[in-house]
């Protein structure tokens, strides 16, 4: 089946008008920073954690990694600003980066991998 630029055009801008995605989460425009402070102040921080990995195209962390990012935003309280969420986030990329929440041992390791109690779900 073949199909148009006008079509595909027509099916994109469909998908992406509605208001839920596919989990039916609510769709927000805007930097990832805006749609994280509203997650964060409506009380859903792992939506709000989903957009930061999704920022910086994160898909597989350590649990220690993922907590760091859960005490930043939460430490922002219940009213952060995007401002407040962009600081922190690069605050996390930036530890992420220089591996200061990754396991230091193997000890460490094989702990922070047998951890069920999982933050978001692994992509594959």
């Amino acid at each position: 089946m073949k199909i148009t630029k006008r079509q595909l055009k027509r099916l994109i801008s469909e998908a992406i008008s509605g208001e839920t995605d596919t989990d039916g989460n609510p769709i927000i425009q805007g930097p990832w920073s805006v749609a994280a402070a509203n997650l964060l102040k409506s009380g859903d921080l792992k939506a709000a954690m989903d957009k930061a990995f999704n920022h910086w195209m994160i898909d597989d962390t350590w649990h220690m990694e993922e907590d760091a990012l859960e005490d930043l935003l939460t430490d922002l309280g219940p009213n952060p600003t995007p401002e407040d969420v962009e600081a922190a986030g690069e605050e996390w990329i930036a530890g992420v980066r220089s591996d200061k929440w990754k396991p230091k041992t193997r000890e460490e390791m094989d702990k922070d991998w047998s951890r069920t109690d999982v933050t978001r779900p692994r992509q594959r």
